[in-house]
């Protein structure tokens, strides 16, 4: 067995097909990363011509003179192969050691133990305990079991998922929480659409996630970066927008008005017949509450033209289509239109083009791990968990330390 640094034919052609592939560790990352100025090694362990594991290896600065490494999503390796786990974590420390490296920071895509919708242990499920203790009698340290979302590399440990492969359309729009069936049928009837944004329109998507992010107090990455995400996932990556068709809509309202009439012409003819009746006086005052609000979404979509014109964006979101799994990165929306629920739209859009497309699961991705509704971040994981899935927990991050010294002196200086 020989530790060597992979071409990136070799590299890609064995992240596709091994378990443990992820967007992060594609050769996708490898290149975004490169178009962010990060230096980047691909590396492995070949027996002749066959690759045994991989990983991609990203350099980041650490105090003036070092710097440490960061294996996006851990290693592609098979980790009941405790030999082979144990040689390769022996010549990565060799191997950075020698590159001047301090660390290694390793985040694993492997779930930890099976949750439920609530986030509960599930009783007899499966555990992944043995992979975090291969990791720490190797001479990793393990980071710790964390909640939150900034206490890991990646800033991802919990996520919701769903399983796709469970459900038709019919059967999982029955399965959907009553708010959020709700939700959805409020963007149908104000004729929301979705579509595409393509790399020429970047600006609009970072004046979303801008606005966002001052209300909501997250940073958010500038257009360079979105722009070389795009590139670098070349399609993979998709950039969703839900807007407002002003005259989609007030056409709907219009034929809605027209329905409105008709039926209150013919309540009138039979009150004509029967002026006391109970069934059409009250059939009466709700055809005419109807069309009050009839009236006055026609004067809101007047309104809404005058000030923004007819097409009016509302919200934004990107998305990975991964090998098996659409991912749900990031989003934003506009607060002066909430009432408008954009979000579901995208939402519910993507999910049923994954379906089409025959992926097997959609991953809401990021939540915080902390189920008391009274959490600061209570609000994300309530939204996703609107949609019938599962709480999905990773091991964590794991860190190899390289030069014992040097790490020792940085974290005396960052408790300074």
């Amino acid at each position: 067995m020989n530790f060597v640094q992979l071409t990136e034919e070799e590299y890609a052609k064995f992240q596709q097909h091994h378990p443990y592939n992820n967007f992060l560790n594609s050769i996708d990352t490898y290149h975004l990363e490169q178009m962010e100025q990060l230096e980047c090694e691909l590396v492995g362990i070949k027996e002749g011509q066959e690759v045994l594991c991989a990983c991609l290896l990203v350099k980041y600065p650490m105090m003036k003179l070092f710097h440490y490494y960061y294996a996006p999503r851990g290693f592609l390796i098979d980790y009941s192969n405790e030999k082979l786990f144990s040689t390769f974590t022996s010549e990565l420390k060799k191997y950075i050691k020698q590159k001047g490296g301090v660390q290694l920071i390793v985040d694993p895509y492997i779930l930890y133990q099976q949750r439920d919708q609530e986030g509960n242990v599930v009783e007899g499920g499966f555990s992944n305990a043995k992979i975090v203790q291969q990791f720490i009698n190797e001479g990793y340290n393990h980071k710790g079991f964390s909640i939150g979302y900034d206490q890991n590399m990646q800033t991802i440990r919990w996520m919701y998922a769903m399983d796709l492969s469970q459900y038709t359309k019919e059967s999982l729009w029955k399965a959907l929480h009553q708010q959020t069936r709700w939700s959805i049928n409020r963007t149908i009837k104000y004729q929301l659409q979705v579509r595409e944004l393509g790399i020429d329109e970047l600006d609009l998507f970072v004046d979303i996630m801008e606005k966002t992010g001052e209300r909501r107090g997250f940073g958010t990455r500038g257009k360079e970066f979105y722009k070389h995400q795009m590139m670098a996932y070349n399609g993979a990556l998709k950039c969703k927008l839900a807007y407002l068709d002003t005259n989609l809509l007030r056409d709907y309202l219009l034929k809605e008005k027209e329905q409105n009439n008709n039926e209150l012409n013919e309540i009138n003819e039979k009150l004509l017949e029967v002026p006391n009746s109970k069934k059409f006086n009250k059939k009466k005052k709700v055809i005419d509450e109807a069309i009050e609000i009839n009236a006055k979404k026609l004067q809101e979509v007047d309104s809404l033209e005058k000030e923004y014109g007819s097409i009016i964006p509302m919200a934004a979101s990107m998305f990975i289509y991964d090998q098996d799994e659409v991912v749900y990165l990031t989003s934003g929306a506009y607060e002066q239109f909430r009432d408008f629920y954009a979000s579901y739209a995208i939402q519910w859009h993507v999910i049923n083009e994954a379906m089409d497309l025959g992926y097997k699961k959609y991953n809401f991705y990021g939540i915080s791990g902390n189920f008391d509704p009274k959490d600061e971040n209570y609000g994300v994981y309530a939204f996703k968990k609107g949609f019938p899935g599962h709480v999905e927990e990773l091991v964590g991050d794991f860190e190899l330390v390289c030069r014992p010294s040097i790490y020792k002196l940085n974290k005396i200086r960052n408790s300074r």
